[in-house]
């Protein structure tokens, strides 16, 4: 076989056939046809033949997935309800009748205080106390029943507590509580501001039941003064230091709870 010598005549020859076999004399501005290896249709077969170079097929349609996960969801905003069993509650609570109830130390037949337990559950309504405690609270600082810590400047603060602690929320009260005896629990419902709703929002320990329990059974023949505080939460200290100046030092017990008081009397309200 003769050896192809190479030459420049050569390889311009080469080039002339190639230029010549792209285009064609009838159509001279017509461009060779080019492989769709871009189209939407081979798009698809190029991911699944080439998932393997990241992973299998399975753990590319995981980090799909994880990818679709991952988008940001609106956060749902609580809002207070009114209970479908509000008028059952109505007229089964035991609560203070009047705005106000006066009477003197010889008149209490019971006086006790209990921290309401199940606060950390959900109420009979299926909905989540805190949620509950706090969207009370919200509307009681907007409402201008509650105040962040006493409604109080930091210098006012530091002049009105000085070695002492102020709670955001804590040791205010809500403005209404009231019981119910149901079998050996007793029911704890706190007033919405407005007075006309209240939410279950737990029960009162067994010992302090065993002696509500006859008063509420019988609850026309007497009257009731029942508040609930708020306890827990954030909280601000403020102590001197070594060069007596006066610092704040923040902290927090923990979730908010309420205790209640509860006096009763014999019926004047």
């Amino acid at each position: 076989m003769e050896k192809l010598k190479y030459t420049k005549e050569t390889e311009d020859n080469a080039e002339e056939e190639i230029f010549s076999e792209g285009f064609s004399d009838e159509n001279e501005n017509e461009l060779p046809e080019v492989p769709l290896e871009n189209s939407d249709e081979e798009n698809e077969n190029t991911l699944s033949e080439e998932a393997s170079l990241d992973g299998s097929l399975d753990e590319t349609d995981k980090l799909r997935k994880s990818a679709a996960k991952e988008k940001p969801k609106k956060k749902t905003v609580f809002k207070l309800y009114i209970p479908e069993n509000l008028n059952e509650v109505f007229n089964n609570i035991a609560v203070k009748r009047a705005r106000k109830l006066s009477y003197r130390p010889k008149e209490i037949l019971l006086s006790c205080s209990a921290e309401i337990i199940g606060i950390d559950g959900k109420n009979e309504d299926g909905v989540k106390i805190s949620d509950v405690m706090s969207a009370l609270i919200k509307e009681g600082v907007k409402l201008g029943y509650l105040e962040k810590f006493d409604g109080l400047s930091v210098g006012e603060l530091k002049k009105e507590y000085e070695d002492d602690v102020v709670y955001e929320y804590a040791e205010q009260e809500f403005k209404r509580a009231g019981l119910i005896s149901d079998g050996k629990n007793v029911k704890v419902y706190i007033y919405g501001w407005d007075m006309k709703t209240c939410y279950h929002t737990g029960f009162i320990d067994e010992e302090t039941s065993k002696k509500l329990i006859p008063y509420l059974n019988d609850k026309e023949k007497y009257s009731f003064d029942i508040n609930a505080e708020i306890t827990g939460g954030k909280y601000k200290k403020f102590v001197k230091d070594e060069n007596g100046n006066i610092i704040t030092e923040k902290g927090d017990c923990g979730e908010l709870g309420i205790v209640i008081d509860a006096v009763v009397i014999n019926r004047k309200d």
